[in-house]
């Protein structure tokens, strides 16, 4: 089956279109037409990975008022539910930058759900090595820069250099 063949099947669906639902039938079509099957021969599943959300509730001591969410709550429970809705099987939870370093609620929600979760960090550039241990052994693979609407820090110094340093032999993402 072509992709103009796809599309004429995915038009006549009767439920609206998504991108996921047509990456999946363009992915599934190909995958099969390339196999020269009519049929999988193997039932498989598809990683679904959404790699950018928050976690948080109101009770977090919130550095950065100006950003913080008000009035609710945005659990790991709750991002579990939403991702089972959406038939994803990962996330990538971020840091939010009204709680600034403090990564603990990130950290403890990776520990709860390893298997679902790793985690983007914010930290300070002057972090040690056996923090960024703990986030890693935790699930986490990156870091975040909370950049917007603040001085460009001075990446050449020795603390950022350090860290960046780090952040490359753990393999992680800025």
């Amino acid at each position: 089956m072509n992709v103009t063949g796809i599309a004429v099947q995915v038009r006549r669906m009767s439920t609206p279109v998504t991108r996921r639902g047509f990456n999946r039938a363009l992915f599934g079509s190909a995958a099969f037409a390339l196999a020269g099957c009519a049929k999988p021969l193997v039932a498989t599943r598809l990683a679904a990975i959404d790699c950018h959300a928050h976690v948080f509730h109101r009770d977090l001591p919130m550095p950065d008022k100006r950003r913080a969410p008000a009035g609710y709550d945005a659990t790991p429970e709750d991002y579990v539910r939403m991702l089972a809705a959406n038939d994803m099987t990962q996330g990538v939870l971020v840091q939010p930058s009204f709680l600034g370093t403090d990564n603990s609620y990130l950290v403890a929600s990776l520990r709860k759900y390893p298997d679902r979760f790793r985690g983007i960090a914010v930290v300070d550039p002057s972090i040690g090595s056996e923090q960024l241990q703990v986030l890693q052994d935790a699930g986490v693979v990156g870091i975040r820069l909370n950049l917007i609407g603040l001085p460009t820090p001075d990446f050449a110094s020795t603390s950022w250099r350090g860290l960046l340093a780090q952040v490359r032999q753990r393999n992680w993402q800025v």
